[in-house]
């Protein structure tokens, strides 16, 4: 599933739907996995950057350190990825 709140839309994905999202629009985006954990990003207020909020479910604390280091990292290789791609 994946949130855009900017145009106030989420995407079921799976169900190939699209739902009204009733919350005040702002610049975020919000994806969830199949096993519950969820990432968003938004550009920061105040600095040139993006923001990235990341949350994982696990069965023990090193369950959940493991996965949030795990999709941490995919995450960021998607971003460098399309960073190094636009840069050419």
């Amino acid at each position: 599933m994946i949130e855009d709140y900017q145009s106030s839309q989420r995407q079921l994905v799976a169900e190939k739907k699209e739902e009204t999202i009733h919350l005040p629009a702002s610049n975020v985006l919000k994806y969830f996995l199949e096993d519950g954990s969820w990432f968003c990003l938004r550009p920061s207020g105040t600095e040139p950057k993006v923001k990235f909020y990341i949350a994982v479910k696990g069965t023990s604390l090193t369950d959940s350190e493991e996965k949030l280091k795990h999709l941490s990292e995919e995450v960021m290789k998607v971003v460098y990825d399309i960073v190094e791609e636009t840069a050419k």
